[in-house]
This record gives structure tokens, sequence and C-alpha cells, in this order.
């Protein structure tokens, strides 16, 4: 973990994090329930800050992976997940930005209808911003999103949101 906190505290090189990930994610899979403290501190402050990386195409695949595969095993962890990727998303980078909606489709659709909870309003305006970004990807790549039926089905189920957000 020392690799991944000098990369994401100190400015570190981003070699090496892909494959750490990669023996992570099947460290992850082994994780007994429920998870302990050291899992969440894990996720919380080693996880989760990896998305504010500037090399984030290089390792996204199996970050992801990782941070649903925990969110599967411990459902609470959600919330912290979703407040990360909305804290980190990047302002001006149209690419990242399409790798964060691809993030948070998955987190949407591991929350389920009306799982969102808190973060519902806040993951709804991000998107609602995204549809009017100047990069095509990033627009096309909302609009995918709000046309899956969870996210449908999410948005259907707060009617006084859906208006003045699209």
């Amino acid at each position: 973990c020392d690799v991944l906190l000098s990369y994401i505290y100190e400015g570190g090189s981003p070699y090496g994090v892909f494959e750490l990930l990669e023996v992570l994610a099947t460290i992850v899979n082994g994780f007994a329930m429920p998870l302990k403290q050291e899992h969440h501190n894990l996720l919380l402050r080693v996880l989760l800050p990896l998305y504010k990386g500037r090399e984030l195409w290089m390792y996204q695949a199996h970050l992801s992976y990782c941070v649903q595969r925990m969110v599967q095993l411990e459902s609470k962890l959600l919330a912290a997940a979703i407040a990360a990727l909305l804290r980190y998303w990047p302002k001006t980078i149209g690419n990242k930005s399409v790798l964060f909606l691809d993030e948070l489709e998955a987190l949407i659709i591991l929350a389920g209808p009306g799982g969102l909870g808190i973060h519902t309003e806040a993951v709804f305006r991000r998107i609602a911003s995204c549809l009017s970004d100047t990069h095509f990807q990033v627009c096309m790549r909302a609009l995918a999103l709000l046309e899956h039926p969870v996210t449908a089905g999410t948005l259907g189920a707060c009617p006084a949101m859906r208006t003045p957000l699209l």
C-alpha cells in the first residue's frame, strides 16, 4: 500500500498501481463478511482517493472492480463511494468524466432503485451538468446513463426532482 499512498498523497509515479490493484482485486474477493474496520479504512483512505489521480485511465478497471466488490460486500460503503466520486469529479477533462460516469452507473445499479439515499439529488445534479458539458462524449454517456432502467426508475421515484434537473 505504500506505493499507492505515495502516488495519492505525494504525487508519485503511477507505474505499478495497475499491478497492485490487480493483486488487491484478488485479495478483496477473499474478504469475509462483515468487513473489518481496516478494510473500511483501505477503501476510504487508499482506494477512493485514487480517483483523483491524473492517470486514472491506466488503472480504472481494477480500481472500479475493487470498489464495487467492497460495496457489494457491505452496502453501507455505497454512500462513501458515491460521495468520493462526486468530490473527485473532474472539472475539465472529458475522457475522465466519461470514466466517472461509467463508475457512477455501476454504483447506481448496485444501489438499485431508490438506493442512493441522501446522494440522490447530488448524483442527478451531476448527471444534469454532464448533459450540458462541452465534450460530446460526456453528454452522450450522461444521456445513456439516464436511459438506463435503474437510473430511470430512481429518477421516476422522485418526480419533484426530475423537472428542475432536466
